[in-house]
């Protein structure tokens, strides 16, 4: 964890959160979307429906409201958990919405799912 990126110390705390909560389910799957899903923008509105028993994208985008740039980071940390597509969220509409720091994120929620790929 110490070399991982994070927007910020409440992001690692977050992730922290997660790990400590879904232990017992702690996949690659899991690590990416958990990494995303603790950004201090998404956490508050996220924890509650991403659990060990997996995660429930469309309750909590019924439920919830997000900005565009988050909307892309959830459904991206959806797709990287279930490997499930959502319409206007390809690579160039991530790269197109997400700011620098985001994109970041988005880097390292794959990496956490492919270790073997090198981060930007």
């Amino acid at each position: 964890m110490e070399n991982m990126f994070f927007v910020s110390e409440q992001h690692k705390e977050n992730y922290k959160i997660f790990h400590r909560r879904l232990y017992s389910s702690w996949s690659k799957e899991y690590k990416a979307a958990a990494y995303i899903l603790a950004h201090p923008e998404l956490f508050s509105k996220c924890q509650k429906y991403f659990t060990e028993r997996g995660f429930n994208a469309l309750a909590l985008f019924k439920n919830e409201k997000f900005s565009s740039s988050y909307t892309m980071l959830v459904k991206l940390a959806h797709n990287l958990f279930s490997g499930k597509n959502y319409r206007n969220c390809s690579f160039r509409d991530l790269l197109g919405t997400l700011d620098d720091s985001n994109c970041r994120v988005m880097g390292q929620a794959v990496q956490l799912l492919r270790p073997s790929y090198i981060c930007f």
